[in-house]
This record gives C-alpha cells, structure tokens and sequence, in this order.
C-alpha cells in the first residue's frame, strides 16, 4: 500500500487556513457502545451529531464532533431522520413513539401515533415550514392494495397530530421541494395524496386528490388531456416539479404528468419511448429539467438518460446504456454544490449483453454541461490513461458515492485501462478540480470520507481486516 504526499487540494486551502498550523495531526478519542451503532447523523455546519444503537435502539447525542457521548435516556427508536431544509430539527421513531427536536437534541418533543410508521416513507417534511409535517403510518397489506393512514402537524407536534386521510398509497406537500414555487407564497398548505379510488380500492381506480385544508375540501386535477386520469400509481417532487405517474389498466405502460404550480399539469413526452411500471428512475435533476433514466428493456439492466425542457413536457435523448441494476438504481450522480457535473457509468458492450447475455464491461463518463456531453475520466499529467470507478450498483460508502459538501472535491474506487474491473481490484482515486482529472491516492479499494469541508479526507482499507485508518493534511 502507497500513500501519495503530493495530493495537493489547494481550492479548498482557504476553508480551514488554520487546521494545520494548530496541529501536526488530528486529534481522536475512541468511545465504546455495547452493540453496533447506526443512522449516525451530523447537523450541518455544527459539531452536534446523533446516533443509535442498532439491537437496543438507544439513541446517543454529543455536541464535539464524536469526541464524547451522551445517552438521551428517554429516547428509544428504530431510526433517527433529519429534517433536509431545517439543520436543527430532527425526528426518533419508535413503534407508535416518537420524538422532534427543534434545537439539534437539546430538548425533545414526544409524539404518538396508532400505528408504527410506514418503513419506506415514515415523514414528508414541507419545505419552508419546519412545523408542517406529514407521517405516514405502516400499510394495511393485509387485503391487497396496501393503503394507509396519514397523521398532519401545522405546530412540530406540539399538539397531537391529526388525523389526514385514510385509505392513501402516498401523500406530500405540495411545497415538499425548496424550489418547487420557490418565489411564490402560493398553496402554503397545498397537499397531494395519492388515494383508493371513489366507488373501490383497486390499482386502476387509485385517484390524485388536491387539499388546501387537510381534506375538509379536496379536489381532483384535471391532467393536459381535460379530464382527471384514474390509475395513479406513483409522485415524487423534483426540484421545483412534482411528477404523478400513471398506469393504463391492462398494461405496463406509464404516463407521466409533470406540473410546476399544481394547477397545470403537462403530459410528459419522451418521442417514440414507452415508460412501463417499474423500468424507470427519476435521478438528481437540474434547476431547470427533469433528468429521467428509462429502461432500455424489461429484461436489460440498462436505460436511457432523457432531460426535459424548461416545463417537464418534451423530454430529449442524452446517452444510452445506463448502467443500472434490478432494484432500480442507477450509476448516475451529480457532484455536490459544483453546477453542472455530471458522473456516469455506461455498458460498453450493450450489444453482446443485450443479445448474448454476456456480462458488462463498464465504462466511466464525465460531462460538465449537465449531461448534454461526456467524456472519459482523465487522469493527471497522463491523458492516454482512462479512469472507470464504481458508482451507485456497486455501492460500498453511505450518502452520496463521489462528492461531499467540500466543493470541487470529488474521491472513488476504481482502476485504469478499457473497463470497470473487480472493486477488490481497485484503487482510490481523487481529484480537486471537480472531476477533470484524477490522481492515484491510496493503492487498494478503501472506504472514504470528507471531513471538516474537506480539509482532512479520510480511508479505511476496504479489502478485509484493518486496525489503520489513514488521512491526509496536505491541502
């Protein structure tokens, strides 16, 4: 194993000018929980951060960046989530239990529910309003569809949550997105739910009901054909649009209606592609499109990458064999607070594989005009070298694959030469100009972190048992 001295990171110099001269290394202190820990979670731009005991469910507090732990004995959970637009505001959920802080742990809030929360979607959080909450209950799958019942807070909880709606697939705020109407102070308590139809509770008649007074009054949209659309089977908000996907009865075949208020709802058209249930992923847009990855084929682990016009109506080709795996994710990440950057892994032998069943050989692209174009990933000084990492199918770090809140700074595992090889085969290799070149770092695939806005990175050897932990100063 290898460590390179002469990584030199200088963009990031002037966000720590003082970690160096105040010590040689960094500090550590090692704490020890009897069981394993979980959903450790930091607050943004604090040295506050949260964790769990998985078996037990005791949640720990410290307010030093790890250095020291507090158990918050009054707190047992089955997952710790943070609030994404509120840096002080996080929930503990526990079976019918559950606990908000608003001041990043010093004092908790507890609250009750009937029913556990949902485990694929327990909370939606509105946007510019810390207090306004959705949670969702567990599912009744018990009679086939699985439909549940949803709880509102306006206080954070401060009162008992009410009652929603009974008997939804899935609800959010209209404002569930910091730039869905962004500049507007239109529809504040707008909700949408996707719920049973009127007259039965079968897929085909599932309905998208509006409310803007938690379903005292509701009301149906109508969709770009004049009329409302029955068969809804699934929402996601996307920067400043909400996407609503619905399905024929009969058939796989989805149609997608993008809106970017809640009134008008466009039809989403992707030229002579069929989008069928399943077989696509709405990925990390832009401010200004939607960026969809639609499947090649039902029987392909590939897609397409298409991004819309300004409104979410006409969708356009960008590049084709996406690698992508079964559960529906895709090797595809745009880098963090750097506008534009793209990171793709391609299947380089789409043919044989699509026809032959042969395995992939991967390709890593780059672009940096939000994926109208890519190119190979470049290593420094050697341009004849081309760099494949892997990306979110292989996935060994939790949160995002290559980039961090520390901007420019881009790390993964991989390896030169014509293709993706075996990650126990890889390297780590990182770049300080966003992805435009890369340099060998650490031989051997290692796990890898970003610390104190990238002023200190971090490795562990990831090929098998290690007591070191490597890092590195040199900015």
């Amino acid at each position: 194993m290898r460590y390179n001295t002469a990584l030199l990171l200088p963009a990031l110099l002037a966000l720590a000018p003082s970690i160096l001269a105040k010590k040689d290394a960094p500090f550590f202190e090692t704490t020890p929980f009897k069981g394993e820990v979980v959903n450790i979670l930091y607050f943004d731009d604090s040295s506050v951060a949260l964790l769990q005991e998985l078996e037990s469910g005791r949640i720990w507090r410290s307010e030093d960046a790890g250095k020291g732990w507090k158990q918050e004995k009054e707190l047992n959970g089955l997952g710790i989530i943070k609030n994404p637009y509120d840096n002080k505001v996080a929930t503990v959920l526990g079976e019918t239990k559950h606990w908000i802080t608003y001041d990043q742990g010093k004092s908790w809030d507890s609250f009750e529910t009937e029913l556990p929360p949902s485990p694929e979607a327990p909370l939606n959080w509105h946007a510019t309003d810390s207090k306004k909450i959705l949670i969702n209950e567990i599912d009744n799958c018990f009679t086939a569809p699985c439909l549940g019942r949803s709880y509102y807070t306006t206080d954070g909880f401060k009162t008992k949550p009410k009652p929603l709606i009974e008997d939804r697939r899935m609800c959010q705020w209209a404002k569930g997105s910091e730039r869905f109407l962004m500049d507007s102070d239109k529809h504040d308590d707008r909700i949408l739910c996707i719920t049973r139809g009127k007259y039965s509770d079968r897929t085909k008649d599932f309905r998208l009901l509006m409310t803007d007074n938690y379903f005292k009054d509701f009301e149906e949209p109508v969709m770009s054909s004049g009329r409302t659309v029955q068969g809804m089977a699934n929402m996601a908000a996307v920067k400043g649009y909400i996407v609503a996907a619905a399905k024929a009865d009969h058939s796989s075949e989805l149609t997608l209606y993008v809106t970017t208020d809640t009134e008008t709802w466009h039809h989403a058209e992707f030229g002579d592609h069929k989008v069928e249930q399943d077989a696509y992923t709405i990925l990390e847009s832009t401010n200004y499109s939607i960026q969809v990855d639609v499947m090649t084929s039902k029987y392909t682990a590939m897609g397409t990458l298409y991004t819309s016009n300004s409104n979410g109506t006409y969708f356009t080709k960008n590049v084709e064999h996406m690698n992508r795996n079964e559960r529906g994710f895709v090797d595809f990440e745009k880098i963090a607070n750097i506008q534009g950057v793209v990171m793709i892994n391609v299947v380089d032998n789409w043919e044989d594989y699509e026809k032959k069943g042969s395995g992939k050989k991967l390709k890593s692209k780059i672009s940096f005009d939000d994926g109208r174009t890519f190119e190979k990933l470049r290593i420094k000084d050697n341009d004849k070298k081309e760099l494949h990492l892997h990306s979110v199918t292989n996935l060994h770090n939790s949160g995002r694959v290559f980039s961090s809140l520390a901007p420019g700074m881009v790390m993964g595992v991989g390896n030169t030469g014509d293709q993706l090889g075996k990650y126990t085969d890889g390297d780590l290799y990182v770049s300080d100009d966003a992805g435009l070149t890369w340099e060998l770092a650490l031989e051997e695939a290692h796990k890898y972190e970003f610390g104190d806005q990238g002023s200190i990175l971090v490795a562990v050897f990831d090929e098998g048992y290690t007591v070191n932990v490597m890092y590195s100063l040199n900015l």
